[in-house]
């Protein structure tokens, strides 16, 4: 039953906590590992390049 105006029951929101919510970290976790070795490999690219500009983002 859920209280007038409440976003989420309190069964849905022991879920979100239980549930949704840790998988939502582990996700988000894994992308900033993905988007950290991706700049790393960025930069090691750039380094291996003989001279060019001072950093190896494009504008």
């Amino acid at each position: 039953m859920r209280i007038h105006g409440a976003p989420f029951s309190p069964t849905e929101r022991r879920f979100l906590q239980l549930v949704a919510l840790p998988l939502l970290e582990q996700l988000l976790d894994r992308l900033q590992l993905i988007r950290v070795s991706q700049e790393q490999e960025q930069w090691d690219r750039f380094r291996q390049r003989p001279g060019g500009a001072s950093s190896p983002c494009v504008t």
